[in-house]
């Protein structure tokens, strides 16, 4: 209970959290020790985003109310389900804001992806 409380009170305060929480998020995605992660606020939109490097590896890390997600990375773990491999071994290319080109497993798909209210990204390849 007090993780959730917690949560509610990065999401009000998120400048009091600082970059930790899109840190945290991308050291648990990539494998990566926290400590060796760099973290660099991006223009706002309707969330806050980060732009994340360490350990060789990069994505965008978006939060709200005290969750962090990284929509490049859900398109390479649907990609690489669907297909048969790692998401290790699937890029995935922002075209633009919510559209992905994702490379790996031998094919190359386009994916929308959306939120749900609670945070959970929806990718679906385009048909």
């Amino acid at each position: 209970m007090k993780r959730a409380n917690l949560g509610l009170f990065c999401g009000a305060m998120l400048t009091a959290c600082g970059p930790s929480l899109p840190a945290a998020e991308f050291a648990k995605i990539q494998n990566c020790d926290p400590d060796v992660v760099d973290v660099r606020p991006l223009t706002p939109a309707s969330a806050e985003r980060y732009a994340v490097q360490g350990c060789g590896k990069n994505l965008e890390i978006q939060c709200w109310d005290g969750k962090c997600v990284s929509p490049a990375y859900e398109v390479q773990r649907r990609h690489a389900r669907e297909y048969g491999c790692l998401p290790s071994a699937v890029t995935a290319v922002d075209r633009e804001e919510g559209y992905f080109i994702a490379d790996g497993c031998g094919h190359r798909a386009n994916y929308q992806c959306r939120f749900d209210p609670l945070l959970v990204a929806r990718c679906e390849a385009e048909r």
